[in-house]
């Protein structure tokens, strides 16, 4: 469950405990990726089984703002628990199913400001199928009118206050009250206290935030899911007396070499960027921090080795690597292949999937005078055929 909150049309975020997809990859970063990125986040909580915790604030790296809770038994539970931790200055929560990992960017939107205006908003879609109300022995007593009815998806929105002042009364006054989501919950409380004010009301949702529940939807999402995803890095290192010049793994022959806490490789560096943003992994600094001692004059090499592994273990394959090498000094143009050979030892690819390309800067800027050399890459990344989660 995700649960977001925000001023005005800000957010704060909850996650279900269907929380894992194939490959490895939590189904709650694809909604997550979306809500993060509107306009006026604030930040919120990912609400997770006991127990999930660290594993879910590994994920969570990229997005500072968002921590792992703990969830509860049911899930008014994990909403509460999700509540307890939103930035306090937050005027609207937005509560949404990891569930259901296909989030469009104008739902969330329409919930948010809906929720804002009215006090709450919900994604919902009109009812397909004639629908009816059991009695004793399945006996049909009622078929309401089709165009009354709607199914409730998420994400629902809610004036904080509101939200927050639902769920206390329910814990207090009402714990045996039956309620399966938050929409029943403060249409209910709305009831009890008038004097609130606020409603809530039906937006349009989307079929693509099908809720991953059976099998059947499982398959479903697998086909639903992004078939590629690009990436691109780019690294400049200075060059100093005194030090090798690795660049894609190769030691070139030169009088000077990068300076940094590795052995600098900026070619690796780059490549290692343009694969973690193409999974959305982050990037290298946060990975291999230059101010940890486990990682100086590491070989970039093997952090690229390993940056390949990561981008397995979420569900992807490298389908190709474009990289170009900007150095007025030496020539590099003799190195060339053999790089793109070294870089391909490491990420496991082919030598026919990396391309390694060498210009200068025509006198320009810091290359341009050799005081540096930089690179920067552009990677493709396709879903592994067993898929995965995005």
């Amino acid at each position: 469950m995700l649960v977001a909150a925000g001023q005005g049309n800000r957010l704060g975020l909850g996650v279900p405990k269907a929380m894992m997809g194939r490959g490895g990859r939590p189904l709650f970063l694809e909604p997550l990726a979306v809500l993060a990125g509107l306009p006026g986040v604030m930040g919120g909580a990912v609400v997770v089984p006991p127990g999930w915790e660290e594993e879910a604030g590994r994920w969570l790296a990229p997005y500072p703002s968002f921590q792992a809770v703990s969830g509860g038994a049911q899930r008014h539970d994990s909403v509460w628990a999700g509540l307890a931790h939103r930035p306090r200055e937050a005027a609207v929560v937005l509560v949404h199913d990891a569930a259901r990992p296909f989030l469009p960017w104008e739902v969330a939107e329409t919930c948010l400001r809906e929720g804002s205006r009215w006090g709450g908003a919900v994604a919902s879609l009109p009812a397909a199928d004639t629908m009816a109300l059991l009695g004793e022995g399945d006996a049909i007593e009622e078929v309401p009118a089709r165009s009354r009815l709607r199914l409730l998806q998420t994400p629902q929105a809610f004036r904080a206050s509101l939200l927050e002042g639902a769920h206390r009364w329910f814990r207090e006054t009402r714990p045996s009250l039956e309620v399966t989501d938050d929409v029943g919950l403060v249409l209910a409380y709305l009831k009890a206290h008038p004097e609130e004010g606020g409603r809530i009301v039906a937006v349009q949702g989307s079929f693509d935030l099908r809720k991953v529940t059976y099998p059947e939807d499982w398959a479903w999402a697998q086909r639903k899911g992004p078939a590629f995803r690009v990436g691109l890095g780019y690294d400049i290192h200075r060059l100093v007396e005194g030090r090798p010049l690795f660049l894609g793994g190769v030691e070139i022959p030169y009088d000077k070499g990068l300076l940094g806490h590795s052995d600098a490789d900026v070619l690796c560096h780059a490549v290692a960027d343009a694969l973690l943003g193409a999974a959305a992994l982050g990037d290298i600094g946060q990975h291999f921090p230059d101010d940890d001692p486990r990682f100086a004059g590491a070989s970039s090499w093997h952090l690229l080795q390993r940056v390949a592994e990561m981008v397995g273990e979420a569900g992807w394959e490298i389908a190709s690597v474009d990289a170009v090498v900007v150095a007025e000094a030496p020539r590099l143009q003799p190195y060339r292949q053999a790089m793109a050979e070294e870089m391909a030892r490491a990420m496991g690819t082919l030598p026919s999937q990396v391309a390694v390309k060498a210009t200068t800067h025509e006198g320009m800027g810091p290359q341009g005078r050799g005081e540096a050399i930089s690179a920067q890459a552009v990677a493709l990344l396709v879903r592994k055929q067993e898929g995965a989660m995005g």
